[in-house]
């Protein structure tokens, strides 16, 4: 009998044996908890907040170089509808001047301006979605060009612009001290297991739970705007809280 041999084959089997059960600890680490960085929590609960109550109101200029002024033998008016293809959920909401001053127009579906001066001047155009839309980066939004019933008439529609910001009516939709709620959004965001947070508007909170008092809790403050379908604009804090 080799019992050399022997002694070889089990240090052989021993060590294969070893490297099963290191690897088996590594891959499975039993007994031990994720480590989850306050930094990475945070940037959970900002991603998910801004998802639920975010949204956007679109601006756009529509330039007058020249556009007679409207009388009843000569009508001299201006109208822009909404691009084929474009979200049936757009609306024109307001037209200011370049002073803030609202602008008397037809609005809703189209935009519909009787001119009242050949002076040059800028309208400014907000259009929104319904209040209870979030915001969608891919939402498909285009215009005509502008129509003028006057052969003298020269307008140009710029550039559109995004007008981010919080919707007080979505903000309405997850603001609750009721725990279920809290626990609702838990889960639908992502937050792990064992963690807490809270999301306050200032000093007045929005959603969430109470900490511990031994609990180490880590701040993030957002300063952003509320913006209303017409596209006034509010500004405010937000605190995320995350322990």
């Amino acid at each position: 009998m080799n019992k050399k041999g022997t002694h070889v084959d089990w240090v052989i089997s021993m060590g294969i044996f070893l490297v099963y059960v290191f690897a088996l600890f590594i891959l499975l680490r039993p007994g031990i908890k994720p480590v989850h960085r306050p930094i990475t929590l945070l940037n959970i609960l900002e991603e998910n907040f801004e998802k639920e109550v975010m949204w956007a109101v679109k601006m756009v200029p529509l330039f007058i170089r020249t556009c007679p002024a409207s009388t009843v033998e000569s009508p001299s008016s201006i109208k822009i509808n909404f691009a084929e293809g474009s979200s049936t959920v757009w609306r024109f909401r307001r037209a200011v001047d370049s002073a803030g001053a609202s602008v008397e127009s037809g609005l809703g579906t189209s935009f519909n301006y009787e001119c009242i001066s050949s002076n040059p001047s800028v309208i400014y155009l907000y259009l929104s979605q319904g209040e209870n839309v979030k915001y969608d980066p891919d939402e498909k939004l285009n215009l005509e060009e502008a129509e003028c019933t006057s052969a003298e008439c020269d307008v140009e529609v710029g550039i559109m612009e995004d007008i981010k910001g919080i919707n007080s009516v979505l903000l309405g939709l997850i603001t609750s001290d009721i725990a279920e709620d809290y626990e609702l959004l838990h889960d639908s965001w992502g937050i792990p297991e064992g963690k807490g947070f809270a999301v306050l508007e200032d000093t007045n909170k929005i959603i969430g739970a109470k900490p511990e008092t031994q609990a180490n809790v880590f701040v993030r403050k957002i300063t952003t705007q509320k913006v209303t379908s017409e596209g006034d604009l509010t500004p405010t804090a937000i605190y995320l809280q995350i322990w």
